[in-house]
């Protein structure tokens, strides 16, 4: 039985370019799949040359007409195939990208204490400015000169 992957908390811009990033891959590896249906249509287009030109269906051997088919289907042939490849790389890139969820009111609380700052809620509104952040931990209290100060942009 397999785990359900850890999804890290990250912020939210880094969600939207990490959901991008995957969006993005897996649309490339779609296309890349739709690539190697059409050619496998032209691989067909190319067995139809090489028949038509080896006096198949109206009995007249061609040989230009040989040729072209043959060289067609070659092509399309290593081009299918390589873009299936592309494409099947794609899709394992995009499905080895970690899931990842965005910090929200609902999910600040699986945050790790030690990274977490909070801001004294007592102190009026005007006057939160001059409260220091502390660390979200209960134990012994950091020195006041080690304790983070906000930045007021003026």
């Amino acid at each position: 039985m397999s785990e359900k992957p850890q999804r890290q908390l990250v912020s939210k811009g880094k969600y939207v370019r990490v959901l991008g990033k995957k969006i993005g891959i897996g649309t490339a590896a779609t296309i890349m799949a739709t690539l190697t249906g059409i050619s496998g249509l032209l691989i067909l287009g190319g067995l139809y040359g090489v028949i038509e030109g080896a006096g198949g269906w109206n009995e007249t051997k061609d040989s230009r007409t040989f040729l072209c088919g043959l060289c067609l289907m070659c092509v399309s042939a290593v081009g299918a195939w390589a873009a299936a490849r592309f494409s099947i790389l794609l899709f394992e890139t995009a499905q080895a990208i970690k899931p990842v969820t965005p910090i929200t009111d609902r999910t600040a609380h699986l945050l790790p204490l030690q990274e977490t700052l909070v801001r004294g809620s007592e102190e009026p509104p005007i006057a939160q400015s001059d409260v220091l952040l502390r660390a979200a931990t209960s134990g012994p209290e950091t020195p006041p000169e080690q304790l983070l100060r906000p930045t007021v942009e003026e």
